[in-house]
């Protein structure tokens, strides 16, 4: 809640040498609520416990509740059978077997993690023959030793042999005086015990001994004691209702009260004490009933309240603590009569000091420090804590600094102030003398200075002082000659300033002045006196990501990164080009205010919504916002600062945030990660509970590691999870599988943190679920399995499957032996059909073959009869032409008688010459020969071959012979007689050795 005084933004920043901030081990909680309307069944809240497990149980009037940083499970007596015997519950314990013991207004109740449910233990009855007693106090003294604290009921010691709580016996123990009113038991060791009680005191048992022993805290006057706790070997701490705070030496009996003294700031805040919790450094938070929360710091023995204040939301509910405890994260919770439940989320990364007038923490607890805010001067805090600048400047300086913005500081080389107003110029202040002066247009004695808005400060090399300006460029003042300067922009010169509008001012490690404006970056060199202005071009993706730059700064690696409305640029002197960073690339916001390298060489960003950090090495973002503990996420231009130590201050419109970068985020959430709810078909399945005749549960879902559902009837599954991580649950990331269905992780992306399966098919899956380290989110810090089994159906069962398939076989084996029997037969008919269909096709091929053979035979016969009938041809007309040549030459010889004319004589005689000349040569044969060899080939080589003696007369007359000429045409070709063919013909049967019977026609065409 803001209050109705205006939060002064811190506009600027600035700590003196040797200067640190205060941060003392004890922080200002900041306080969440978390009431009925949140799940909580009832605003008081009696007693807290976080359990082995990491879960946070909570007792309350009306209900016990165990809570898992996601929601509530709420205990109850209309809880079933299951539930506590009473609503009001008292006392919660955890021993060290884990078992929770829960005390209520009736009785003892035991709680089981696996059955999810109570055991109840009755006792003895009182003076009124009452069985319900409220039990107040519990402790384990040793193995099955326990003792119970009650209300009327007096001291109970509970036993049970092995573990076995069937043998448990309950044992009311006589007290000295008749004592019946326990309010606390604090265990010193095994079988001692410290009992405080209502009415009567202090008490020490030493139950080996079995002896009593009683310490009067306030003689005459017993006190009325709520709770005790053990602070170390030598001290005991007693809480008393109206007494205050109560220190026992348990070896001397000295006692000490601390009480309630409205005149001491560092008293506590009450004397009725309820409630005490011990951290592991020894030092005690306290539950008042009126006071708030108290700590007591035991080095200093101080107490530091935190109280309920109207006006703030983070702050406690009300001011009557019944319960407080630290849980394991370091988060403190307290239970509040009528409010609730409240936390603060363990010591935060960031630390804020607010400006609410007469908040304990406000900015009052810096040390050293120096804060310019809008509107309200300068703070300046020594390392107590105090606010100093009236002790510190002089009075006059402190009047003209009233009620204005200071929006620049700055601590030179000699150790000068330098501080940079709002409309009223700049200052320079000697601590060491307390001078100051003041340079504001209104002096004449610098003329030159025009403008009063002093944006920023810088001191360069030469030790000269730059002011940068709102509208009036840069003024440069050198305190040895004190003279002034002014850097402007000037249209009429291309080497001038981009702008009179300057934001920032730095010099890098190569002695260039970098301005940032807001039109565009300058570079300045001091040697050249030239200007290199740097704009945005929306046509150039390498140019300056905005012309509006608020801050430069260069890194210990000498990268130069800048600052602007639209991102954030990273510049390379090689190219003179800019690499953007932008809401694209992980940013919280494009509007950077402020820029800031750590010792490791990361750069934080300030910008319009949050914190961010850029890991140079990875180029990932890290955002912090106020989920974080970040007062504000807006911060103020160039408001930072770093000291010595590494540790960040920013100014935002809030207030003041301070920080350590190494401890920033470093928070590893190694918190246990739970299933938390199973539901089939979208309703719940409680522990022992029959789903269509499945017992799916037999124990808490948390400490499940297998079930088996049903499919079909149970094919929704729903899974709920958690990690029991209170600190900042959100920060938490989740990532899941269902082995056996998903191939890949599933992000739990929108922070449901719930998965639902459908239709899975029969068999087996395991459903992982895992809570992922921030930085790297392929490392699982811990996870929770759970195994699932789909039970088939039974036609899905393997016995169905076998016994279908064996009817299968046999219907098919019948069927097969049928069909057998059908098929042979018919195999058989197809056969014969085949066979005769075989021998039909081939007695027809047979008969084509035969016909195609016959014609070819008949083809044939006609080629060689015509081929034959041709050489006939031929021989006859050789024939022929023999006998007309032999008739002319037996006619010349009839003439040559009578003729008496010598010369035709002798013309005669030369040509029957020629014609016995041709009868004799070769040439006739020769082309017979040849004809005769292209139609019966290689007959005279075969002929040869058998009968080489064979002469060329008796060849002529083999081929003559098988063409079948007769003799006459024989002897005409031969020049031969008919007889003499005729003794040639039988010559030649005698060469062949041919019987009387054998034609020699026919041997010669089998040749």
């Amino acid at each position: 809640m803001i209050s109705k005084v205006f939060r002064y933004a811190l506009v600027s920043l600035l700590l003196i040498p040797n200067g640190n901030v205060r941060c003392s081990s004890v922080f200002k909680p900041e306080f969440e609520r978390i009431n009925i309307e949140d799940g909580l069944p009832n605003s008081t809240v009696n007693c807290l416990l976080n359990d082995s497990h990491g879960y946070i149980w909570i007792g309350t009037e009306d209900g016990l509740a165990r809570y898992d940083s996601k929601s509530f499970k709420i205990y109850k007596r209309n809880y079933g059978t299951n539930g506590p015997l009473a609503d009001a519950i008292l006392m919660l314990y955890e021993d060290d077997d884990s078992l929770i013991w829960v005390g209520t207004r009736r009785s003892l109740e035991l709680y089981s993690r696996e059955l999810d449910s109570f055991r109840h233990f009755k006792f003895f009855p009182d003076a009124n023959n009452n069985v319900n007693q409220a039990v107040t106090s519990f402790c384990k003294s040793s193995d099955n030793d326990y003792y119970i604290g009650t209300d009327g009921g007096g001291l109970y010691h509970l036993s049970f042999k092995n573990h076995n709580l069937d043998s448990a016996h309950l044992t009311r123990l006589k007290m000295p005086g008749g004592c019946m009113r326990i309010s606390s038991i604090c265990l010193e060791g095994e079988g001692k015990i410290w009992i405080g009680t209502y009415s009567d005191g202090l008490f020490y048992l030493d139950t080996k001994m079995k002896s009593w022993k009683h310490i009067t805290l306030v003689k005459d006057n017993e006190a009325e004691i709520r709770t005790v706790i053990n602070s170390d070997p030598q001290y005991l701490y007693i809480g008393t209702y109206d007494k205050g705070l109560c220190r026992m030496n348990k070896k001397t009996g000295d006692l000490r009260f601390y009480t309630y003294d409205p005149d001491k700031r560092n008293s506590i805040g009450s004397n009725r004490i309820i409630s005490l919790f011990r951290e592991n450094d020894g030092n005690i938070w306290i539950g008042t009933d009126g006071g708030g929360l108290n700590y007591y710091d035991i080095s200093t023995q101080h107490f530091n309240r935190y109280q309920y204040k109207g006006f703030d939301d983070k702050s406690l509910s009300n001011n009557s603590v019944y319960a407080v405890i630290v849980d394991k994260e370091g988060n403190i919770w307290t239970g509040n009569y009528h409010g609730g439940l409240n936390i603060s989320k363990g010591r935060p990364d960031f630390y804020s000091l607010g400006s609410n007038p007469g908040y304990p923490n406000s900015l009052d607890n810096n040390g050293n420090l120096w804060v310019g805010t809008d509107g309200n001067g300068i703070n300046i805090f020594d390392k107590n804590g105090v606010r100093v600048e009236k002790n510190i400047l002089p009075q006059a300086l402190v009047k003209s600094l009233r009620s204005k913005s200071v929006l620049a500081l700055l601590i030179d080389s000699r150790g000068w102030i330098w501080i940079g107003t709002y409309l009223d110029g700049f200052y320079q202040f000697d601590p060491k003398t307390g001078q100051y002066n003041k340079f504001i247009s209104t002096n004449n004695k610098y003329p030159i200075l025009q403008n009063d808005d002093v944006r920023c400060l810088f001191e360069d090399k030469e030790n000269r002082i730059w002011a940068g300006t709102n509208g009036g460029g840069i003024y440069i003042y050198d305190p040895a000659d004190k003279s002034m300067i002014n850097i402007r922009r000037d249209l009429s010169k291309e080497n001038s300033l981009s702008l009179d509008w300057v934001r920032d001012i730095m010099s890098d490690s190569y002695g260039f002045v970098w301005i940032a404006t807001a039109f565009g970056l300058n570079s300045y060199d001091p040697v050249k006196k030239e200007f290199v202005k740097y704009f945005h071009d929306n046509n150039d993706s390498l140019s300056l990501s905005d012309n509006m730059v608020f801050s430069v700064q260069e890194a210990s690696d000498k990268t130069l990164w800048i600052a602007t409305n639209n991102g954030l640029d990273q510049f390379d002197r090689v190219t003179n080009t800019f690499k953007n960073y932008s809401i694209d690339d992980g940013l919280p916001s494009n509007t950077i205010s402020s820029i800031m390298e750590d010792d490791s060489g990361n750069i934080w960003l300030a910008t319009n919504n949050g914190l961010s950090m850029l890991n140079t090495k990875t180029q990932r973002f890290t955002n912090y916002n106020n989920s974080e503990g970040l007062i504000s996420s807006s911060f103020i231009e160039n408001s930072y600062y770093k000291d010595k130590n590494g540790r960040f201050y920013l100014g935002s419109i809030e207030g003041l945030v301070y920080f350590h970068p190494d401890s920033v985020g470093k928070h590893n959430i190694q918190a246990p990660i739970i299933i938390t709810s199973l539901s089939l078909s979208n309703r719940p399945v409680r522990i022992g509970e029959v789903v269509n005749g499945r017992t799916v549960l037999t124990r808490d879902i948390s400490l499940t590691r297998s079930i088996e559902v049903s499919y079909k009837k149970q094919s929704v599954i729903s899974l709920e999870y958690t990690a029991l991580y209170y600190r900042n649950p959100s920060m938490v990331r989740y990532r899941y599988k269902l082995e056996g269905f998903d191939n890949n992780w599933n992000f739990d992306q929108n922070g449901k943190q719930s998965v639902t399966y459908t239709n899975l098919k029969p068999g087996n899956y395991k459903f992982i679920v895992q809570v992922l380290d921030e930085e790297n989110r392929q490392k699982a810090l811990n996870s929770a399995n759970l195994a699932i089994y789909v039970v088939p159906p039974f036609w899905m069962r393997f016995w169905f499957k076998m016994v279908v398939l064996a009817a299968i076989i046999f219907i098919a084996y019948s069927w097969y032996l049928n069909r057998l029997s059908s098929w042979q037969a018919q195999k058989e008919e197809l056969k014969r059909k085949m066979l005769q269909d075989q021998l039909k096709n081939e007695k027809e091929q047979m008969q084509l073959r035969s016909e195609m053979l016959k014609t070819e035979f008949e083809k044939q016969e006609a080629l060689m009869n015509f081929k034959n009938s041709q050489l006939i041809s031929f021989a006859l007309q050789m024939t022929h032409r023999n006998d007309i040549m032999r008739k002319i030459n037996n006619r010349l010889n009839q003439y040559y008688k009578s003729i008496k004319n010598e010369e035709v004589k002798l013309g005669i005689i030369e040509l029957s010459k020629t014609i016995d000349q041709e009868f004799k040569l070769q040439k006739d044969w020769e082309r017979f020969e040849k004809h005769f060899n292209e139609v019966h080939r290689d007959f005279f080589k075969r002929i040869k071959q058998q009968y080489p003696d064979l002469g060329l007369t008796y060849l002529k007359l083999c081929a003559y012979l098988k063409l079948e000429l007769s003799s006459k045409e024989i002897a005409s070709l031969l020049n031969i007689s008919t007889r003499g063919v005729e003794k040639a013909r039988s010559r030649l049967r005698k060469k062949f050795d041919l019987d009387r019977n054998e034609s020699l026609n026919a041997f010669l065409t089998k040749v």
